[in-house]
């Protein structure tokens, strides 16, 4: 099977998961036969000199006609199957779908972020959960500058759904959308996007070998340190519990004021930046369990498959999609988002108990090996980009009917 696989990586100064994920969804096609085509952008050669500049983009960023002929052009040479969509903004835009639908290749879009129904892409206003662009309308959006806190990064966002909204480009020219879990799809259900049109796939990870059995002496945080992510509750739970060791792995624009809060309170807790993806691992096996405190609806986590892979388990908010994926006493335990207190009450008890923390471990790695391991999800993408085919395929017969008896 021939696959055009397209993306638009972010910049490298703010990593994202979605990067890693492409990157791995890509080697495990390649690795399994298929013939992988690819049409990528990159975000580090956006020009973001100006306010003028971006505004001026901004029609290209809601249609690009740079993008259509491109695809158009890597699918006229190469012919692929399917077609399957990553992150398409802001460079690629909705075009290439209509570049796909017009030369007969079904498409694909994976959901990694609420992008599609929220300009913020986060479903996430000051620190909490906002549904009101699903709700309501998209004006809220630009009352409230929820990108960026910019209204004129924000306008083209909202621009960008509404005109896609309107138009039908959404729902009629995605054959096949892949949502990372039940949650994920519940939401996008409520923002417009058909519901049988959306398959749920996780996230996965490769293999890192036999899970630890060792009950390590920290637990790790690993992710960005920004607002949304939890790691000011995180800190903040950290003051009630001084005699746990906290690791944080990660790096962004609160780790001075969090260091700061920690060397005056005298804190348990070590900041050691980004790292690798062999040193991530490493230290996941080596520690107790893993911390996620996200305050924002997370899309699927990698560093929750990879901490299942490494036989350990997580202490994550009661929020979203974590509350789907973290199994309450079986792969790990949950606490009220928000709440510094309800959240140092989990990690004492999940620190103490150790008899129970070898059990969730060992769920936690039975867990990777029957849902979130390479094999597993390569026969989940195997299975839609097929339905996906011949739907496709069935589609032109019924137009080639309809053009005869016409």
């Amino acid at each position: 099977m021939r696959v055009l696989l397209v993306h638009c990586f972010y910049r490298s100064s703010a990593p994202s998961g979605e990067d890693s994920v492409y990157r791995n969804e890509k080697k495990l096609l390649e690795d399994n036969g298929y013939e992988v085509i690819t049409y990528e952008k990159y975000n580090d050669n956006l020009d973001n000199t100006s306010a003028l500049k971006k505004l001026a983009a901004g029609a290209e960023f809601v249609w690009s006609s740079q993008a259509f002929r491109e695809i158009t052009s890597v699918i006229k040479k190469h012919k692929p199957d399917v077609a399957h969509f990553h992150n398409i903004f802001p460079q690629i835009s909705t075009s290439a779908y209509a570049a796909c639908n017009k030369l007969g290749v079904p498409v694909v879009q994976t959901l990694h972020n609420f992008r599609y129904i929220c300009p913020a892409g986060l479903l996430q206003r000051n620190n909490k959960p906002c549904e009101k662009c699903i709700e309501g309308s998209l004006l809220s959006a630009l009352v409230h500058k929820c990108y960026r806190n910019s209204f004129i990064a924000t306008f083209p966002m909202a621009t960008m759904i509404a005109f896609n909204r309107v138009t039908g480009n959404f729902a009629n020219n995605v054959d096949r959308y892949i949502a990372l879990t039940q949650f994920g799809k519940t939401r996008f259900m409520a923002g417009g996007l058909p519901q049988d049109k959306i398959s749920v796939k996780p996230n996965f990870v490769n293999d890192v070998g036999d899970a630890s059995a060792n009950i390590g002496d920290y637990m790790l945080y690993v992710g960005r340190l920004t607002q949304e992510k939890g790691v000011v509750t995180l800190i903040e739970a950290c003051k009630q519990t001084k005699h746990i060791p906290l690791k944080i792995l990660g790096d962004g624009e609160l780790r001075g004021q969090l260091e700061s809060v920690c060397i005056q309170h005298d804190l348990n807790v070590e900041f050691l930046g980004y790292q690798n993806k062999d040193t991530v691992i490493s230290m996941l096996k080596n520690s107790r369990f893993l911390v996620l405190p996200s305050e924002c609806y997370e899309g699927f986590p990698v560093t929750i498959a990879e901490a299942y892979a490494c036989g350990k388990p997580v202490l994550g908010s009661k929020i979203g999609s974590l509350n789907e994926i973290i199994e309450e006493n079986i792969t790990g335990r949950k606490f009220t988002f928000g709440s510094p207190e309800a959240l140092a009450e989990c990690m004492k008890s999940m620190w103490s108990d150790t008899a129970t923390l070898q059990i969730m471990s060992k769920n936690s790695r039975t867990a990777f090996d029957e849902k979130y391991n390479p094999e597993i999800n390569l026969h989940m993408l195997a299975g839609i980009y097929k339905d996906v085919i011949n739907l496709n395929d069935e589609k032109s017969v019924q137009k080639k009917t309809a053009a005869q008896k016409k």
